[in-house]
């Protein structure tokens, strides 16, 4: 039953629609509200204890917008469930990014952070001079993942590239952390993150 209401959780998530126009009528409201209210209140005008009626309105409207949506953090709290369910171990070098262009799910949050229905966790550990890569491709939908895993040698020469997709909510960038690697290992990070710095120089740093 909880797998199924995650599930549900991460799809409204993503499809659900922005309602600015009901926004914005209740906003309006609720700013009336407050000044009438504010000129019964300091300045006794006579028709301002209309504005209680109002302000409640506006308010009320407001807050039963924002609890019928799903937030960004309801669905950044989720993905940690689904994560943690699928058996990936996560550490202070783990790069979590979510993948653009394998699926039509996709949105911008509140938070102007792009999210969609798969999730990269590359969980990096170090061992005898040689760095262990799993890349785990988390879809969110489904609640699956699949996984491969790669070693390198600390050292390895890399770059970084940015790829530009077209999505139904415009063009969208994403940066790709490249290993010039047999083969070439190709995984999708926030370069505006610190956490990305540091995984980079700890793996590509010679000793």
């Amino acid at each position: 039953m909880n797998k199924n209401k995650e599930k549900k959780t991460t799809q409204m998530y993503l499809t659900q629609k922005e309602n600015r126009a009901a926004e914005a009528v209740f906003t309006i409201f609720t700013a009336i509200g407050a000044v009438l209210v504010a000129l019964w209140i300091f300045l006794y005008v006579g028709i301002g204890f209309l504005g209680f009626p109002v302000l409640i309105i506006g308010g009320a409207g407001l807050i039963l917008l924002k609890s019928s949506k799903i937030s960004d953090e309801d669905f950044e709290a989720e993905v940690k469930k689904i994560i943690s369910k699928n058996g990936i171990e996560e550490n202070n070098t783990t790069l979590k990014e979510y993948v653009v262009g394998k699926t039509e799910h996709i949105k911008k949050g509140n938070d102007k952070k792009i999210r969609t229905a798969f999730c990269s966790v590359a969980v990096f550990t170090f061992k005898d001079k040689k760095c262990i890569i799993k890349q785990n491709l988390v879809d969110l939908i489904d609640e699956s993942v699949s996984s491969v895993e790669y070693t390198v040698p600390i050292g390895c020469p890399y770059e970084l590239t940015e790829k530009k997709y077209s999505t139904n909510i415009g063009e969208v960038k994403r940066d790709f952390l490249n290993l010039n690697h047999d083969p070439c290992i190709m995984i999708p990070v926030n370069v505006n993150v610190y956490d990305t710095d540091a995984v980079i120089k700890i793996v590509t740093q010679k000793r």
